[in-house]
């Protein structure tokens, strides 16, 4: 078994359950979890999740969360077709990256929560299959934590999340 299987087998197993949804079958909780374990080692982050697209209920939902006391897993945010995170992010497939305590506050309507988990950055990373955004990749740290490297450093763990998710829509669907 190589080294990248190695860490994937067994990345976080002692913690899955609490911070992947139900509806996550054991293969899908060791990747999510390998995923957090990946951006936990570079670029970092105090607060992280997974959230699934779901523009018929016009909703995000989380189906992973570093935090699930206080983003829980299944929490739902609406989706608000004239904000940036929709047109950036779900239409556009580009990262968003917030650097401040400012542009934090603008972007997310829980500010005053993410705030007092002591962060004040973030960057949301579309996960795509064949141009469609699936859902996100979504980091929260210190502010000014992140530059445009960080975005690099989320590009592979993002697309190991590309066949997880798709598999946890399927199932979700059936």
């Amino acid at each position: 078994m190589n080294s990248l299987t190695h860490f994937l087998m067994n990345a976080g197993d002692a913690h899955i359950d609490a911070h992947v949804d139900a509806d996550a079958d054991a293969e899908n909780r060791r990747t999510f979890s390998a995923i957090a374990a990946l951006l936990k080692k570079s670029p970092g982050y105090r607060l992280f999740s997974i959230l699934v697209v779901d523009l018929e209920s016009s909703v995000n939902r989380r189906i992973y969360s570093s935090n699930p006391r206080d983003y829980p897993l299944g929490g739902v945010k609406s989706i608000d077709k004239e904000n940036a995170f929709y047109r950036g992010v779900v239409v556009g497939g580009e990262p968003r990256r917030c650097t401040s305590r400012d542009e934090c506050r603008a972007a997310f309507y829980d500010h005053e929560l993410i705030f007092s988990l002591g962060c004040e950055c973030a960057i949301n990373m579309p996960i795509q299959w064949n141009g469609i955004t699936l859902g996100s990749l979504n980091i929260l740290d210190a502010q000014n934590a992140y530059s445009a490297d960080s975005i690099e450093a989320m590009r592979i763990p993002t697309a190991m999340a590309v066949p997880a998710v798709l598999k946890f829509l399927n199932q979700e669907s059936q």
